[in-house]
């Protein structure tokens, strides 16, 4: 397995990795949104690929997982890192990808002397104990509200 960074042609991948995250994501433009992330300085996004073809009906350089981080900027709070989205494919999970995605952010946020955060759904336990096995502390709960357009 390698992590590098995403490409605009990972767009497909990423969107199908995505629906984990946001199963409503149909009718997204994957390819801009990915290709308007990818030219932001102040965003990242990193894919894990499979290095080899252990299982033959994987293509060697498949996308199984991805990661977003961005750097956070808030009136009244110090900038941090904020992962924006991680999902490894669920038959892969348990297997150090999320793990090692996730490094690259937290290296990133020591370079540049932030925290990094990340926001979890009440009802992602598992994703929970993953934070919290990798070190992260529970600081905080919240809502999110949306004004509909």
């Amino acid at each position: 397995m390698t992590i590098r960074a995403a490409r605009p042609t990972d767009s497909q991948a990423v969107l199908r990795l995505a629906a984990a995250l946001v199963p409503d994501g149909e009718g997204v433009d994957s390819r801009r949104a990915l290709k308007t992330l990818l030219a932001l300085p102040d965003h990242r996004v990193w894919v894990a690929e499979l290095a080899s073809a252990a299982n033959p009906a994987m293509a060697r350089g498949a996308v199984v997982g991805w990661m977003h981080a961005f750097i956070a900027r808030r009136v009244g709070t110090v900038p941090f890192v904020e992962v924006g989205g991680l999902v490894v494919e669920t038959a892969r999970r348990r297997g150090g990808i999320g793990s090692s995605l996730l490094a690259r952010a937290t290296t990133w946020g020591d370079s540049l002397g932030m925290p990094v955060r990340v926001r979890c759904r009440d009802e992602r336990e598992d994703s929970h104990a993953f934070y919290l096995a990798e070190g992260f502390r529970h600081i905080k709960n919240q809502r999110v509200f949306e004004w509909p357009r």
